[in-house]
């Protein structure tokens, strides 16, 4: 029922099952134009088929070229948008569907094929597609054949279509002036709920197949809403630039989406680091100090503040986490005490899945942390200057866990976002008034 390939090097990925409708409903509809020409399906009559109930279980409805174009694929976009083509060639939702974690995950089971429906959203990029369930259960969908399935557009995984094509119009800002095709201003589509239709998804499945994205609730539940900043506030800052070429110079957005900073492959790694923000920021102090038995000890203090995110930190798939890893070191750089502290969530999936543990950085809260260093007695240079170095990552997932999945030493896990080096001062600073 779905066909997938996963190596890199053969380009090509295919989904052949998905489900047809509208994107927690904010996506737009097709008129009786815009269906997909399909055949009724076949469902045995003593069988009931329900609809498709949950969001994540749909997908947007077929589109339309719109006037003037003859497809909606990137490409054509970018021989006109050639900037905002370039950036998205480089964003990670451009290989949404390519991610070799996902790949590696949906293979483990041949029933799972709503997880494609937010690795490649539009209906015209699946050969199949899904009305219904044969008694409620996912695992016996009923599908239609889609005679206007675009394999081409199929590859683009999240393309520009997936958020700017509705009913035959370019969905734009409205900046007026001509255009090779019809623009459509609709702000609903063009903000974060479009983002959150696969960015805040909750299923389980069964007892050890959960699907967990929280980052809309966070979004929801935290300061950015009344700072009103929404999700393309910081995930697609504003550039003044021509728009398409040889237009005006206007206010636009930048069309990246680095996410956590991890790229997909390889070989994009110092692309996707590149345009990385980091979205926390650190403060170390560090002083001399004895410990209670009257050892030389070093006290040092680690605040972790999530800045800059509208959402806790990490966010997303609950296999991502953040470290950071603190050394005492000498002056010629000998380490004298090292510890990793974690933030994110711990999950144990047998016999069933279930979080153990939340310690996730929450927006605009500072975490203060406490460390006591004991200096060893037979280390030399202990009496000499002494340095704490604190170096921050962004984790994809675990060694272990890519193993499992077959993809260890394939796949980045990690991405260095931060480091800094202080001094130990003689004695502990005082308190500012």
């Amino acid at each position: 029922m779905v066909t997938k390939a996963i190596a890199r090097a053969a380009p090509v990925f295919s989904v052949v099952l998905l489900s047809l409708s509208s994107l927690l409903g904010a996506c737009g509809s097709c008129d009786d134009g815009a269906t997909v020409d399909t055949s009724a399906p076949v469902v045995p009559a003593e069988d009931a088929v329900t609809p498709l109930a949950e969001p994540w279980m749909r997908v947007i409805p077929f589109q339309e070229t719109p006037e003037g174009l003859e497809t909606i694929r990137a490409a054509e976009c970018g021989e006109c948008h050639t900037e905002i083509y370039a950036e998205w060639q480089t964003a990670t939702h451009a290989v949404a569907l390519q991610d070799l974690q996902f790949q590696a995950e949906w293979n483990k089971d041949d029933k799972l094929w709503f997880c494609a429906n937010c690795h490649t959203p539009l209906a015209n990029q699946f050969e199949e597609v899904v009305v219904g369930l044969v008694d409620g259960d996912y695992r016996r969908p009923v599908t239609e054949h889609n005679d206007r399935f675009d394999p081409v557009l199929e590859q683009e995984s999240i393309t520009c279509a997936t958020c700017h094509v509705r009913d035959g119009a370019i969905l734009g800002p409205g900046f007026g002036g001509e255009s090779p095709h019809p623009v459509r201003v609709d702000p609903t589509v063009l903000s974060q709920q479009v983002c959150v239709g696969c960015h805040n998804v909750h299923a389980r499945l069964s007892p050890t197949l959960v699907c967990n994205f929280s980052t809309g609730d966070e979004w929801a539940m935290g300061p950015a809403p009344r700072e009103g900043l929404g999700c393309i506030d910081c995930h697609m800052p504003t550039v003044e630039r021509p728009i398409a070429e040889g237009g005006p110079v206007r206010t636009s957005h930048v069309h990246r989406w680095p996410g956590s900073g991890i790229a997909k492959f390889p070989e994009d790694v110092e692309t996707v680091r590149g345009f990385y923000v980091p979205g926390y920021q650190i403060e170390v102090t560090a002083h001399r100090t004895e410990t209670d038995e009257g050892e030389a000890a070093v006290a040092i203090e680690l605040t972790v503040t999530n800045h800059r995110a509208g959402h806790v930190l990490p966010t997303g798939d609950v296999e991502r986490f953040i470290t950071m890893s603190l050394s005492l070191q000498s002056e010629d750089g000998v380490s004298l005490w090292d510890h990793e502290e974690r933030f994110g969530e711990r999950w144990e999936w047998h016999p069933e899945a279930r979080q153990l543990s939340d310690n996730s950085l929450e927006p605009r809260v500072p975490r203060e942390l406490l460390f006591e260093a004991t200096l060893p007695a037979d280390q030399g240079g202990a009496d000499g200057p002494l340095f704490v170095e604190v170096i921050g990552q962004n984790h994809r997932m675990t060694e272990e866990n890519a193993e499992s999945d077959g993809i260890l030493g394939q796949y980045p896990l990690a991405v260095e976002t931060m480091r800094t080096r202080v001094e130990v001062t003689a004695e502990e600073a005082p308190v500012q008034d």
